[in-house]
């Protein structure tokens, strides 16, 4: 029953003609926040498609039709162009971050050009893995790296991060635990991960990756280096250099006094 709602939803987006967004009518928007009562919904829209509605909820959207006791949860897309359409609301919903008070101490910082960027990363995170070789092609761009260990989905992701962050080189290690590779660490302080962690919890960051710039506009997820490079103000090369990384067997973390 429910993959039949969800097809029929998407049936409609892919298939009806974009509509102007207008205004819910009270009433139906009560019935639909009642529907879901342990949900914070915080604006309930016509979506461009008819028949569904859009849910905001923070820097989340959801869809739901009425009627039907089930949101769907997930990207809409332009079948013709492309174009991600449940991403575009959900970062004009997000609201901005101020960069300045970020604790970039925090951080791993990676160059040093005149862009920022703040990246929320887990380093078993697949996506965010990804997003590490459209980050070595860009230019002229100074990352600062929060690692944020998202434990319910990567148990070992953790202990990883905090290995990271004990390690003589943290760049290089970070390069190790992303690839999946062995590296060097030590004991130390680390609990600047759950302060990362708890720094994300507070910005309402549902996920990694995700990426702050200066001017404080957070996107979510990963991004193409050319999609990536725009939004900055910056350019980037096709071919991403092959990253460093230490060469240390066995493949796990090895610790040392």
């Amino acid at each position: 029953m429910k993959k039949g709602i969800v097809a029929t939803a998407l049936m409609v987006a892919f298939s009806c003609s974009a509509v102007a967004a207008d205004m819910v009518p009270a009433e139906t928007a009560a019935k639909i926040r009642a529907a879901f009562p342990k949900t914070k919904i915080e604006e309930v829209r016509l979506s461009e498609f008819p028949g569904l509605y859009e849910l905001a909820m923070g820097r989340n959207v959801a869809y739901v039709m009425e009627g039907l006791p089930y949101l769907l949860v997930g990207h809409v897309f332009d079948t013709r162009t492309g174009t991600d359409l449940t991403a575009g609301r959900a970062e004009k919903a997000a609201p901005k971050v101020s960069f300045n008070d970020l604790p970039l101490q925090d951080a791993i910082k990676r160059g040093n050009g005149s862009k920022k960027l703040a990246v929320f990363s887990d380093p078993d995170c697949p996506f965010c893995k990804r997003l590490e070789g459209e980050l070595a092609k860009l230019n002229d761009v100074t990352i600062y790296l929060f690692m944020n260990p998202i434990a319910g989905l990567h148990p070992k992701a953790l202990e990883k991060s905090k290995a990271v962050w004990c390690a003589e080189d943290r760049e290089k290690a970070w390069d190790s635990a992303i690839a999946n590779k062995g590296f060097k660490t030590r004991d130390c302080d680390s609990s600047v991960v759950e302060r990362n962690i708890a720094l994300a919890q507070k910005l309402g960051l549902q996920g990694t990756p995700a990426l702050i710039r200066e001017d404080g506009e957070l996107v979510p997820g990963m991004r193409p280096a050319k999609q990536l490079a725009q939004w900055l103000g910056t350019t980037y090369v096709e071919v991403a250099p092959v990253a460093s990384a230490p060469d240390v067997k066995p493949a796990v973390i090895a610790k040392t006094k």
